[in-house]
């Protein structure tokens, strides 16, 4: 009787384990302004101003996969999934707003709510501003109380039914000529963004299909499924917000819609001379992930995954 016939993704040589790291991390984003957030949740001012961290959920797409009409296989992005926003403030006096909204919802009424989490430069005008819509709280945590301390905290946990992002103005072309990696792209329409001084990049290798044929003795030979793994790219927020606007783009309309990025990574040596160039193509979004907002928070970071549908690699 022949063994059960196998589909395994073994990774290619070339691309190390699937994981092209190109450039070193920099320590501390020293160049970067650190950012202080603030929160405001409608119709609760009193524990909006009480916040000490906020912890969100990544956004995530599916990812749809069809045959054309050469019978080759293609990708998309499919429906977006919001998760939980998780919300921690400082237990005051007379603080009961956060249980008062969960013990409404736990009743059956349909209390829900806009929370925006913005994130301030030293002058105080917002560098970012996330928006959750329609958030209902599932959970509330009283938090716990100990004689050694005075101070508490209360939690909330709430569903997010979608977030929407308040972006400033894009930014100006780039000026000076990329100091490490950079990562640039552009689509078909006409969205483009540019980063000369990318912290680093993972992901992004290919991936070949193995099939196994034959009984006891099974041998895996090479079939002409190729696959690009996804790729990650992440940075500080600032400026630099074309992650961001990686989101609010691929997000327009009422289906999350294929931006089709051609996403181009090239770093350079110590010397200042080009490595080998990644040209990412037909990409697109399969999750963003949130800064992590807290009290000690310096740098906020954010990070989206991609999906390539091809790769080209030129010297």
């Amino acid at each position: 009787m022949s063994a059960p016939h196998l589909d395994r993704r073994l990774l290619l040589q070339g691309f190390g384990a699937g994981v092209a790291l190109l450039g070193s991390p920099r320590l501390a984003w020293a160049a970067v302004e650190p950012l202080t957030f603030t929160v405001e949740i409608e119709g609760l001012a009193r524990t909006s101003r009480r916040v000490v961290a906020v912890d969100i959920d990544p956004i995530r797409f599916d990812i749809v996969s069809d045959v054309d009409a050469d019978g080759n296989p293609t990708f998309g992005p499919g429906d977006a999934h919001y998760g939980s926003i998780t919300i921690r403030a400082r237990v005051g006096k007379n603080s009961t707003e956060l249980y008062s909204w969960w013990l409404g919802c736990s009743q059956g009424k349909n209390i829900r709510k806009n929370i925006s989490v913005i994130a301030t430069k030293r002058d105080g005008t917002e560098a970012r501003r996330w928006n959750i819509i329609d958030a209902f709280p599932v959970r509330w945590d009283p938090g716990e109380y100990s004689p050694s301390s005075n101070v508490a905290n209360e939690t909330i946990v709430c569903k997010m039914q979608r977030v929407e992002l308040a972006l400033p103005p894009p930014p100006p072309p780039p000026g000076p000529a990329p100091r490490g990696l950079s990562v640039e792209g552009k689509s078909p329409s006409g969205f483009s963004f540019f980063d000369g001084d990318l912290d680093a990049t993972k992901g992004g290798g290919l991936v070949d299909a193995l099939r196994g044929e034959g009984g006891e003795d099974e041998v895996c030979v090479p079939v002409k499924e190729v696959e690009v793994t996804e790729l990650t790219l992440g940075g500080p927020v600032s400026d630099r917000d074309w992650p961001a606007r990686l989101l609010a783009e691929q997000l327009k309309g009422d289906k999350p819609r294929n931006p089709a990025w051609t996403v181009v990574v090239q770093g350079l040596n110590r010397d200042g001379e080009a490595r080998s160039t990644l040209t990412y193509q037909e990409c697109f979004l399969t999750s963003y992930v949130f800064p992590k907002f807290g009290v000690v928070t310096g740098n906020l970071y954010e990070e989206v995954n991609l999906k390539p549908i091809r790769l080209e690699l030129s010297a």
